[in-house]
């Protein structure tokens, strides 16, 4: 088993209307896991760029103030709400932009670039698209966990995705704890956003705070991940199967 971090992202600020947090495979987001942006976006930003080779996905935060306004080149324009998630499988290429709704207003959410396995970096673009009120959500002991993409114990995510994909926005109070042992994918990828959980692998514990990413790669399915909190704690955990080669890069993975 390998373990990258705690590691801190890097910081993007783009004058007073954007600010994220970067991961990307040189500071420990693992295969297939290209870049994660943790952002505030309170203004248009970047304008319409391509994607290709990869898939894009926005998860918008439930503190959101503002729905994520989204246009593309395959035909889609509308808001993904406070809650909600848009998955772009960009294949052969598509153009998007992105702004917040409600001017003046911020999105808070993730931006996830995923590598596609090769049989579909080519394929026509297409997006899949999840609202807020329909991503099941597993309550119980002092614990929210909301199944975005992918599936948890009898929770599935109702959309369908190109690759095997966990996709978990988790809500720790103090004392919580969860084993999430036996329903991870081979690489794992754990972002804290508020609190300080402390995750066990076998007698190994890391404890990570906020803006703090880990990263674990296991030789099979199954990785043993058990996650308490002394703390309110709430962070995001994606887990994949690796595709492809570790050197494979798609075209243009974010805007300038």
């Amino acid at each position: 088993m390998k373990i990258v971090g705690p590691v801190k992202g890097n910081e993007l600020v783009i004058g007073d209307h954007f600010d994220a947090l970067n991961f990307n495979r040189k500071n420990g987001t693992p295969n297939p896991l290209l870049m994660v942006d943790h952002f505030r976006m309170r203004a248009p930003t970047f304008g319409p760029h391509p994607h290709a080779g990869f898939s894009a996905i926005t998860y918008v935060f439930e503190d959101s103030t503002s729905a994520h306004q989204n246009r593309d080149s395959i035909g889609n324009f509308g808001p993904i709400r406070p809650g909600a998630l848009h998955w772009m499988v960009a294949g052969s290429g598509a153009v998007h932009d992105e702004w917040p709704a409600i001017e003046g207003a911020e999105t808070h959410g993730m931006q996830i670039f995923v590598e596609l396995p090769q049989e579909l970096k080519s394929v026509s673009p297409y997006a899949i698209d999840v609202n807020a009120e329909d991503i099941p959500a597993l309550v119980e002991d002092g614990l929210r966990v909301r199944v975005a993409a992918g599936k948890l114990g009898d929770l599935s995510s109702p959309i369908t995705l190109p690759q095997e994909f966990l996709l978990l926005d988790c809500f720790f109070e103090r004392g919580a704890a969860f084993d999430f042992s036996g329903q991870l994918h081979a690489s794992t990828w754990l972002y804290v956003l508020a609190g300080e959980p402390g995750i066990f692998l076998h007698d190994q514990e890391v404890r990570l705070s906020a803006g703090q990413a880990l990263a674990i790669q296991a030789p099979r399915v199954g990785t043993p991940l058990a996650i308490t909190s002394e703390t309110v704690s709430h962070f995001v955990l994606m887990s994949g199967a690796t595709v492809g080669s570790q050197a494979d890069r798609p075209g243009r993975i974010s805007p300038p």
